[in-house]
């Protein structure tokens, strides 16, 4: 079968994870292969990264023997896990909490805590996880109001940079503040990524971005001229 074949299967954050979970389906006759992404720095200026990029590659119709291979291998490890191992000490609702939060949590730790609730008689459906994340989603996707006074700020401090070249030391904070309000991402309880800040506040954040960009161009090359040709080539005379 030709790997043109192999689609995503599951991400891990952990490159040894997946390559033993890669040797496993290996082992059982299952034609896989790591992913060629990576982990990544996150762009956003959010003081976060991007997690779970070690991939790994299955055909779709091998998905369920390798789910239940999973399975398996993790049931057996849940049986084999010290008696002090942290999830026991969770209370109800912290292991609730790892099925609503999934993605914040490694497969393991999920069927553990799936299997503690089932011990302990506690009344929490797959249909109540579903429910409750939905409405997590709707109060997520809810996007940030524009900021007024800090896009004014930044406007603001731009256009006197043009005009005061004291202030261009300053120029990279508002052209990254351009950048975070464009491109800032809010993750999602399902994992997805959703831009941080409305449609009208991303567009303000595009145009600080790239009229800081220019400011500093112009700025640059006003010094360069005045450096290599002489003062007569000042196109910017009231700096």
């Amino acid at each position: 079968m030709s790997t043109e074949n192999l689609i995503p299967f599951r991400r891990f954050a952990n490159k040894e994870l997946a390559e033993s979970y890669l040797e496993i389906f290996q082992k059982n006759g299952i034609q896989c292969r790591m992913g060629d992404n990576l982990p990544s720095a996150d762009l956003t200026f959010s003081n976060s990264t991007v997690t779970n990029q070690f991939e790994i590659l299955l055909p779709e119709e091998e998905f369920e023997k390798a789910e239940r291979l999973m399975l398996d291998l993790m049931a057996t490890e849940i049986e084999n896990l010290p008696e002090d191992y942290y999830l026991y000490e969770f209370e109800d609702e912290e292991l609730k909490e790892i099925l609503i939060h999934p993605q914040e949590w490694n497969e393991l730790d999920q069927l553990l805590a799936k299997k503690l609730i089932e011990e302990r008689g506690l009344d929490f459906s797959q249909e109540e996880v579903e429910e409750i994340q939905k409405e997590e989603i709707k109060k997520v996707q809810k996007t940030d109001q524009t900021p007024i006074a800090r896009i004014l700020f930044c406007y603001v401090f731009i256009i006197l940079a043009f005009f005061f070249k004291l202030l261009l030391i300053f120029l990279v904070f508002m052209i990254a503040q351009g950048y975070i309000l464009w491109n800032s991402k809010r993750k999602l309880p399902d994992g997805d990524q959703i831009p941080q800040y409305n449609e009208t506040t991303r567009l303000h954040g595009q145009i600080i971005f790239y009229f800081g960009i220019l400011i500093a161009i112009l700025s640059v090359a006003q010094y360069a001229l005045i450096l290599f040709i002489g003062p007569e080539t000042n196109f910017m005379p009231w700096r």
